[in-house]
């Protein structure tokens, strides 16, 4: 069944049973041991857990939901999955050509996020995919990269304060489809690039807005309880290549040689920082967070105990032929770049682009937590 095709048998039973979901309820911690049914735990939050996939099964496909198609639940009550990827390593990701996007205008109490070629500016306070099945709060919080996704019918408190980045038709999709947000729109430009802005009031009382550039495929869209928020928001909109950590929107660079060299990754191995660049397999960047060095410490120490090369490929049975188009991370430490391959059949492990060293659960679970998504392994690493 084509992707196209479960989208739509997806829409027709959430339609159908829309008056019937279940209650929400918080995913618990998946140890990944055999046995059972762990379709519906592929979601974690920051923090909150870590739920993998559970025993790989014939030609399954992970539950992926980027942050774009997670967006179309925002009116239309239902969250839609695409196709994880699987096939050869992909490319590994360079060094940026260009330097990170200044912070330009970045005041005190407010902060950058990104995702898709685009950033936004956010409060400080506000929380990270806190949005959506199984980790809906009325906490205000910013959605992007969110990755695999259980699926239901969220519902979102009232007055809750959200700002999304998101593909362009995606945000498209999700104002035809509810009703409930009726907004006034006019041409405008982000960047010198044509947009479409919208503004207008929810029934609820929330200020709502929309910035949308087709041409670049992204936008956001806010709703808050204040009109000088939601246009703050929604002002602060930028187009980048690099962003504001240093992290490519396009995943690209030279080959993975096919013939690995001898020897484990060179990684530093005490950083000051780390940056870890979301892609999850896709062509374009899903987020990018930082956090101290001492992630990046206990990470090179556990790769150069860790066997060298590739981990060993997943059975034929259980792949399907389609070659991810890029990494699911890559670690900028202290700028020197380390791709991570977990999600794919074939070609998973940690490389510097010519050596390789296997990459383990316990190393995907704690690069995963900080980027606050959702992740699956499509079967044991080892």
């Amino acid at each position: 069944m084509t992707d196209p095709e479960v989208e739509n048998l997806l829409r027709e039973t959430f339609h159908a049973r829309e008056s019937q979901a279940p209650p929400l309820r918080r995913v618990r911690r998946d140890s990944g041991a055999p046995g059972g049914d762990r379709a519906d735990r592929v979601r974690r939050r920051g923090g909150r857990g870590r739920d993998l996939l559970g025993p790989a099964r014939p030609w399954r496909r992970t539950a992926y939901v980027a942050t774009g198609v997670a967006t179309l639940a925002v009116l239309a009550g239902a969250i839609f999955a695409t196709g994880a990827l699987r096939g050869q390593a992909p490319n590994t990701v360079s060094e940026p050509a260009a330097s990170p996007a200044a912070p330009t205008g970045l005041v005190s109490g407010w902060r950058w996020e990104s995702s898709l070629g685009a950033e936004i500016q956010v409060p400080d306070t506000w929380t990270v995919n806190e949005w959506g099945c199984g980790s809906m709060t009325d906490a205000p919080t910013v959605v992007r990269g969110q990755g695999a996704e259980r699926m239901c019918l969220p519902a979102e408190p009232a007055g809750k304060e959200v700002a999304f980045l998101t593909g362009a038709a995606q945000a498209a999709e999700s104002a035809q489809a509810g009703e409930k947000l009726k907004l006034s729109s006019s041409p405008t430009t982000v960047d010198g690039v044509p947009a479409e802005r919208a503004v207008g009031r929810l029934n609820d009382g929330r200020y709502a807005g929309s910035v949308t550039v087709a041409s670049r495929d992204v936008a956001v869209i806010v709703r808050t309880k204040s009109e000088s928020l939601t246009a703050r928001i929604l002002d602060s909109l930028r187009l980048v290549d690099v962003d504001h950590l240093g992290c490519t929107t396009t995943a690209g660079g030279p080959p993975i040689a096919l013939q690995p060299v001898r020897g484990k990754p060179a990684v530093p191995a005490h950083p000051s920082k780390l940056i870890i660049c979301l892609y999850l397999g896709l062509p374009r960047l899903q987020s990018s967070t930082q956090t101290s060095g001492e992630l990046m410490t206990g990470l090179s120490a556990s790769i150069q105990s860790a066997k060298e090369g590739r981990n060993p490929d997943a059975p034929a049975s259980q792949c399907l032929p389609e070659p991810p188009q890029a990494p699911d991370l890559v670690l900028l430490a202290d700028g020197v770049p380390l791709s991570v391959v977990f999600s794919p059949c074939v070609g998973r492990g940690i490389t510097d682009g010519q050596r390789w060293a296997h990459v383990s659960k316990s190393m995907v679970a704690e690069l995963m937590e900080p980027t606050h998504a959702g992740y699956g392994l499509s079967a044991d690493l080892d």
